[in-house]
């Protein structure tokens, strides 16, 4: 019986990656929409800042609200993609277990949440095929994955209180995250659900599939 029984983990990730570019187009879109808007406003209203300033002002401050806006709602839909990628990881995990475990007649523990590491564990028992090119370094990388989802999820993306691994992890990654140092607090960035989708990508590759492309079933 093939392991891969929940559709294609990769071609799922691959339609989450195809939002990028309608994230990006519309953050542009709609921020040079409010900057023409801004900039025809202040060209008919020069004699509105010395008439009436605190008005002017107030006028300004709702143009840059308008931006801020964008550029967070951005950030929302990023950390939204990242966290969807990660369960599309997780229900897969938790559907390979489930053959092995029917297999060994061992139950699920439902209030858990299934790591890669768990899963590679059970493969190492179980003589997986490609046991041996499924690196340690990728497996820790994705159980670091996780552990950014559940920060953003839980902690709305506050990582002071984390493990010291989870901080060194961030340190090493800085360019993947907006980090915001004095808070503590980090939102991912495209290069951060690029970096995921590959490292997903090639998990699921060593796990469901042969080097000729063809399903790997269960022993």
């Amino acid at each position: 019986m093939p392991l891969i029984s929940f559709g294609d983990p990769r071609f799922q990730i691959d339609m989450l990656l195809g939002f990028l570019d309608d994230i990006d187009n519309l953050e542009n879109s709609r921020s040079k929409e409010i900057t023409e808007t801004y900039e025809k406003w202040s060209a008919e209203n020069e004699k509105v800042k010395a008439e009436n300033e605190e008005y002017y002002d107030w006028k300004v401050d709702s143009f840059n609200n308008d931006l801020f806006v964008v550029s967070e709602l951005k950030r929302t839909l990023l950390n939204g993609i990242s966290v969807t990628l990660n369960t599309v990881l997780e229900r897969h995990i938790i559907s390979i277990l489930r053959q092995y475990y029917k297999k060994s007649k061992t139950t699920l523990e439902s209030r858990k949440t299934y790591t890669a590491s768990d899963l590679k564990k059970e493969l190492e028992k179980s003589k997986h095929q490609n046991i041996s090119i499924i690196s340690d370094d990728l497996v820790q990388r994705i159980d670091r994955y996780q552990e950014i989802r559940n920060i953003i999820v839980h902690k709305e993306g506050l990582f002071g209180e984390q493990k010291q691994h989870v901080k060194l992890f961030i340190e090493r990654n800085s360019k993947l995250f907006d980090i915001d140092i004095a808070n503590e607090k980090i939102d991912v960035q495209r290069a951060y659900i690029e970096k995921v989708s590959v490292d997903f990508k090639q998990f699921f590759n060593l796990i469901l599939y042969t080097d000729k492309g063809e399903p790997i079933h269960i022993i």
